[in-house]
């Protein structure tokens, strides 16, 4: 059996054939066993303080852009198994139309009405290092510390893959997670962030994600949001 053959994904693929109302096989009852429930820092938010208080706005369908796809050093982070995806391309842009300037990271969520929970997977070779449960802002968090030197921090879960804890190594396109609206969004989505030095926003450095990441040609890619200087 494939080591990715679970029965969370196997519940994504029956939804793909016209199951709703699903569920991520970790369910919610999981989402505190073996996790650190952290204060609602606010340097850990996603743009400004004022900008934190904003959710971010459902998504109309858009048109594709001319934004360049990435150089593949790494896996797409959401797994791409129906299409219907849509990458914001908005890495120190505004959050949404007018959401926060500043944003740490780019936006990859459903382009449609699917709300299944889709797998979120390990963007390269690491270890989960922590996750992070919210009131707000980033929702459930999973931070994966990569064999290259970088962190990787994926926001607004749904659930955590069942098995996966914080100490375990895990392999490229492996499921970690799933992709959700929890914290501060409306929108079903990953907020996916790159961060070396530290995974810490007030200590670290934070990377655009874009040219980074292999995106198949079907993910619509939407120009930036630029903010005013």
């Amino acid at each position: 059996m494939n080591a990715n053959d679970t029965p969370s994904r196997r519940q994504f693929l029956r939804g793909l054939a016209g199951a709703t109302g699903l569920v991520g096989a970790a369910g919610a009852a999981s989402l505190l066993g073996n996790r650190r429930l952290v204060a609602a820092d606010p340097l850990s938010f996603v743009g400004d303080a004022a900008g934190a208080t904003q959710p971010a706005v459902r998504l109309d369908l858009v048109p594709p852009s001319t934004v360049p796809i990435g150089l593949g050093e790494l896996t797409m982070p959401a797994a791409n198994l129906d299409g219907g995806l849509i990458c914001l391309n908005n890495f120190n842009g505004r959050s949404t139309a007018n959401g926060a300037c500043n944003h740490r990271g780019v936006d990859i969520g459903e382009n449609g009405p699917f709300t299944v929970d889709r797998p979120l997977v390990a963007c390269t070779d690491g270890v989960i290092e922590r996750d992070e449960v919210y009131v707000s802002s980033g929702g459930n968090m999973r931070i994966l510390y990569g064999d290259d030197g970088r962190w990787y921090r994926y926001h607004h879960l749904s659930s955590y893959e069942e098995g996966v804890e914080p100490g375990d190594r895990v392999v490229r396109g492996q499921t970690i997670g799933y992709m959700g609206k929890t914290g501060n969004t409306q929108w079903t989505h990953l907020h996916f962030e790159v961060w070396a030095v530290s995974p810490i926003p007030r200590d670290g450095t934070a990377l655009d994600p874009v040219p980074l990441i292999e995106f198949p040609p079907d993910v619509v890619m939407k120009e930036p949001t630029a903010c005013e200087l």
